[in-house]
């Protein structure tokens, strides 16, 4: 069953155009993901590119893998990267605790399927799934914390506490050590999955979170074990490979970062003329590491300083340690999409609603660096109902976007849609009773006494309303008794649309794995289309 992106509220207007109306926002992406005459142009234009830095990303990323017993699938895939006619279909999965929310998981799978797809349709093509590890990001407050549902749907959230304050830099999220405290965080989880049919291989799925780890290390090994079969190729560009490969466009956005942030903002303006802009405009688009943290780089007249930090620097120091030392700088958003595409052939990226406005913005970018556009393909999109949703539609007289709308809108309906016809009868023919009853009344009183007629209007009058709000009595008194289908209706709809937003934005993964067990990946590939651009729902 599917629901149309303009149905579910929430999503940015940019997402929802981009899906359903492209020509309103085609002047801000490379070209229409749907229209397939254009692909052979694009693959002809990436093959055509002699890369020899993805020939040495190969060999980084093979030595990531190390003491890893990879699939011979993950393995052709690795050796494929050095070949001239191999194309790169990309997502970007940030790093999260216990493996994030299930939209990572959707992510990967759809990236995977259209590596599949394309290999179909183009094959004298290798289509090679990589998934970008943002193991550079350092917004931590949101790393370290998922949400699950308990046995009761009530969300329960997990959380990592460091013994740091939420607002110290921690530098990369990728190069942070968990603490003793992270076993605190699993036996939190345990207890809510406990009752679960398969705890144990979910808690083995999440055993690499644990103290002595690297944040980093713990993500990678939690989708090599999901994934490996697959071919995906997990990608970290916290490596001293890519970072020297990076180093000309580091360079190149240091020495003209004035007018890439001019134009940042005239297309940001642009965007934001008819939409909502996702990504910060930055005066450079690179971050910098110093001692234990990462920081955003500012032009100050002569110098240039690290934010909420007193250190400065020279641009003459800066384009040294660019030089010297470029494993220190990190893109931003805005620059990292060019970087991507800097390191390997990418044809298309797969994005979420939010990634995908982001695109609006950061491929304006790309003018001023010798890479070539991709193209951004829209990630499936599902919510996993664990309830008889047809059934439940069916039973209430309900349509699917009804459970993604206001709450109390749906309660309201439910109510409506009741079946009120039993005592509407019954109040309509005693109505009628009383106004036929005083009719004889009037009629026989007045024959002796005619100032009787206005008393026994009022007394009519009288017992009329009495009825009506007898009637109304008996409508809550039916109502009430809808009081345990509404807590079930309510506690369908919150595992539906937790927190007013689309599930697979607030459940963890691991949640389902939980429940589910090895057999909720194959699942899930077999139930995805990457070719339906609606949103899923599906009985789980």
């Amino acid at each position: 069953m599917f629901l149309n992106f303009a149905e579910i509220p929430g999503l940015n207007n940019l997402f929802l155009d981009y899906v359903n109306e492209f020509e309103n926002v085609a002047k801000f992406y490379a070209h229409d993901f749907r229209d397939e005459s254009f692909y052979n142009e694009l693959l002809k234009q990436l093959s055509g590119k002699q890369n020899q830095i993805v020939k040495t990303l190969s060999k980084a990323i093979r030595r990531d893998y190390s003491g890893k017993q990879l699939s011979k699938l993950t393995e052709k895939n690795i050796e494929l990267l050095k070949e001239k006619n191999s194309i790169v279909i990309l997502t970007e999965v940030g790093l999260s605790l216990f493996g994030g929310n299930l939209k990572n998981i959707i992510k990967i799978i759809t990236t995977v399927k259209l590596a599949n797809m394309l290999k179909d349709k183009f094959n004298s093509y290798n289509f090679i799934p990589v998934v970008y590890l943002l193991t550079e990001e350092n917004d931590f407050i949101n790393a370290r914390k998922i949400k699950i549902f308990d046995e009761d749907f009530n969300i329960v959230e997990i959380e990592y506490d460091d013994g740091l304050e939420p607002e110290d830099n921690r530098g990369r999220n990728g190069e942070i050590i968990f603490k003793d405290t992270i076993e605190k965080a699993g036996e939190e989880l345990k207890n809510v999955i406990e009752k679960f049919n398969f705890t144990e291989y979910a808690l083995t799925s999440i055993s690499a979170f644990r103290e002595g780890a690297t944040f980093a290390e713990a993500t990678k090994k939690f989708f090599f074990n999901l994934f490996d079969k697959y071919g995906v190729v997990l990608f970290d560009p916290n490596n001293p490979d890519a970072k020297k490969s990076l180093s000309k466009i580091f360079k190149q956005e240091f020495e003209n970062h004035e007018l890439h942030s001019e134009d940042a903002v005239f297309r940001s303006a642009d965007v934001e003329e008819f939409y909502d802009t996702v990504v910060k405009v930055r005066p450079v688009n690179l971050k910098f590491a110093y001692k234990k943290g990462l920081y955003a780089i500012e032009p100050d007249e002569n110098i240039y300083k690290l934010k909420r930090k007193r250190q400065s620097f020279t641009g003459e120091e800066l384009l040294q340690l660019l030089t010297d030392e470029p494993a220190r700088f990190t893109p931003t958003t805005m620059l990292r999409a060019i970087c991507e595409s800097h390191l390997f052939p990418v044809a298309f990226v797969v994005g979420n609603p939010e990634e995908i406005s982001s695109f609006a913005q950061t491929l304006s970018l790309f003018k001023f660096f010798d890479v070539i556009k991709p193209l951004v393909f829209p990630s499936a999109s599902v919510t996993l109902s664990e309830f008889p949703f047809e059934e439940l539609l069916s039973e209430f007289g309900l349509q699917t976007h009804d459970f993604f709308n206001d709450g109390e809108n749906l309660r309201d309906k439910i109510l409506n849609n009741a079946d009120n016809s039993y005592l509407e009868n019954i109040f309509n023919e005693a109505e009628k009773n009383i106004v036929k009853n005083f009719s004889f009344l009037k009629e026989k009183l007045t024959e002796f006494e005619p100032k009787l007629k206005s008393k026994i209007e009022s007394a009519q009058k009288v017992s009329l309303e009495n009825l009506n709000r007898l009637k109304q009595n008996a409508f809550e008194t039916q109502k009430s008794g809808f009081k345990e289908t509404m807590q079930r209706i309510e506690k369908i709809r919150a595992s539906l649309f937790p927190n007013e937003n689309l599930q697979e934005e607030e459940i963890a993964a691991i949640y389902f794995i939980a429940k589910y067990g090895e057999d909720t990946i194959p699942w899930l590939f077999n139930q995805l289309s990457i070719n339906d651009f609606r949103h899923l729902i599906t009985e789980i």
